[in-house]
This record gives C-alpha cells, sequence and structure tokens, in this order.
C-alpha cells in the first residue's frame, strides 16, 4: 500500500511539474523526442496564429464585400463610372484569389504537418503501451506471491539457466 500511495504521488507530481516530465521524458525518450512536446507548443503557437490570421482576413474580406456591395449600387445610379468601378472589383478579386491560393497553401503545409504529428503521436502511444506492459510484469512478478499464494507451496526465483539444468537432471535424453 505505501508503495502504492509512493506511486500516486509520484505520478501526481509528474502530472503538474511539467520541469519534471520534461526531464522524465529526456531520460526516457531522448532529447529529441523530449523536445517534441516544445515543438508540439509551437505548432499550436502557429496554428493559433494561422488561425487569426485567417479569421481577420474573413472579416476583411466581409468589411471588402459590403464595400463592393454599396460601391455597386453607386454604379447602378451613375452610369458612367460603371467601367472603372468594375476594373477595381476585378482587382480585388483578382487579390484575393492570390491570398486565397497563399492560404490554400499553407493549409497544405498545415495537413502534411499534423500529418507527421500524428505519426509521431502514435509512436509515442507505443512507447507508453511498452513502458506500461513493463511495469505491469513488474509488478506481477514483484506481487506474485500475494497474487497466487494458496497455489504456490515454496516460492523462490529460479533463473531460466536453473531451470534448465533441473529439467536435465530429473528428464532422460530420450524424454527430452
Amino acid at each position: 500500500m505505501a508503495i502504492d500511495h509512493l506511486l500516486e504521488q509520484l505520478l501526481d507530481r509528474i502530472r503538474h511539474d511539467p520541469d519534471l516530465r520534461r526531464q522524465l521524458a529526456q531520460l526516457l525518450f531522448g532529447r529529441e523526442l523530449a523536445q517534441l512536446a516544445d515543438q508540439l507548443a509551437q505548432l499550436a503557437s502557429l496554428v493559433r496564429s494561422l488561425a487569426e490570421s485567417t479569421q481577420q482576413g474573413f472579416q476583411l474580406l466581409a468589411e471588402r464585400s459590403s464595400l463592393v456591395e454599396r460601391e455597386l449600387a453607386t454604379l447602378r445610379r451613375v452610369v458612367g463610372e460603371l467601367a472603372e468601378q468594375q476594373r477595381a472589383t476585378t482587382a480585388q478579386i483578382a487579390a484575393l484569389t492570390e491570398r486565397m491560393e497563399r492560404v490554400e497553401g499553407q493549409i497544405a503545409q498545415m495537413t502534411a504537418a499534423v500529418a507527421l504529428l500524428a505519426l509521431s503521436v502514435q509512436r509515442l502511444d507505443d512507447h507508453v503501451a511498452r513502458a506500461r506492459s513493463w511495469y505491469l510484469e513488474v509488478r506481477m512478478r514483484d506481487r506474485a506471491p500475494a497474487i497466487f499464494g494458496s497455489w504456490m507451496d515454496a516460492r523462490r526465483v529460479v533463473p531460466p539457466m536453473e531451470v534448465r539444468r533441473l529439467v536435465r537432471e530429473s528428464l532422460t535424453r530420450s524424454q527430452l
């Protein structure tokens, strides 16, 4: 019970102490994978920045669209200015198209980055699963007497070489 309590305290401290998590990650996974968290934070910041700039772009697009509608109403009344205002609208659409192409390129880059990130997260999940299975194996081995106590007569850890020697001594060559 004391070990379980200490283990819970350790896990709680790891959950709440980012420096300890970073140090533990460096020890377990090496510096490059530990830096993945920092890179993910940078990526998240870039994604937020992209979202903000995209939002501003959409707001700007909405404002310009409103302006174009007002201008079109004015142009209906003033036939002589129709041709010049149409060229301005065409230029704005071309600029917006260029912006949209840049945004599409950025989205494609972000999609590739997210795919790489998903692959890295999958690898990290695999590492965590292996570490968990190792932990459970060690825990079961250490607690075997408590779990299987009623079925075990004499308990002792027997190294593989000792088991091999005992089998060879107790069985004849033909039985092997």
